[in-house]
């Protein structure tokens, strides 16, 4: 199992940051744990930058190597950290599941499966709600 871990924070404190050296902690031991090896060129790390965006050095080449097909699962703690925007969801979806490449989050059990199986079915729901003329959520 070739597997990559990726941390990001927005805030830049130091180098590295303390959130980027816990998150590193956290996901180097869960993915020990499961008895996989991350190897130091599967380890991407954006530091100060913002998650509005997918351009960010590290996870553009964390991208290519998944559309390359050279990564089969990327560990980070929780979606936020690949991106805050939900229009990417669906791009960094198709890209890895094209690849045949598992996304999965430590802080978020429900999303192991398929981490983008929550953000489809709200979709699809917002787009049944919209369709019958309900364009807000109970």
């Amino acid at each position: 199992m070739r597997v990559a871990i990726y941390a990001r924070t927005a805030a830049c404190e130091g180098n590295p940051s303390p959130s980027i050296t816990r998150q590193l902690e956290r996901l180097r031991a869960h993915v020990t744990a499961q008895g996989w090896e991350v190897v130091e060129e599967n380890v991407f790390v954006d530091d100060g930058q913002g998650g509005y965006t997918l351009e960010r050095p590290a996870l553009e080449q964390l991208r290519v190597r998944v559309r390359a097909g050279e990564i089969d699962l990327v560990w980070s703690t929780d979606m936020n950290r690949l991106t805050r925007n939900h229009a990417d969801v669906r791009i960094l979806h198709e890209e890895s599941q094209s690849a045949g490449c598992q996304v999965r989050f430590l802080d978020d059990p429900a999303c192991e499966d398929s981490w983008f199986r929550k953000w489809s079915e709200a979709q699809g729901h917002n787009r049944m709600r919209l369709a019958h003329g309900n364009p807000t959520s109970r």
